[in-house]
């Protein structure tokens, strides 16, 4: 995104924040994204501890679907 190369980028994202996560965690993504392309990244798949305000407050996108989040 940095370079320009990518546009726009979905992001399986947690709460659950641990070594071995096959999700990234909010609190990583929020480290390895810049805030002004924040607004190009959409958290999905999120677990029940995913506070959906939290990383709107931080910039990013909640992919949501008619009932809810995925």
């Amino acid at each position: 995104m940095e370079c320009g190369e990518l546009h726009y980028l979905y992001q399986d994202t947690c709460k659950a924040d641990y070594d071995g996560n096959v999700h990234l965690s909010l609190r990583r993504l929020t480290e390895l994204i810049s805030e002004e392309l924040r607004s190009n990244v959409w958290c999905m798949h999120l677990d029940s501890g995913f506070d959906v305000s939290e990383a709107k407050e931080l910039g990013f996108n909640v992919v949501e679907i008619e009932g809810g989040e995925i």
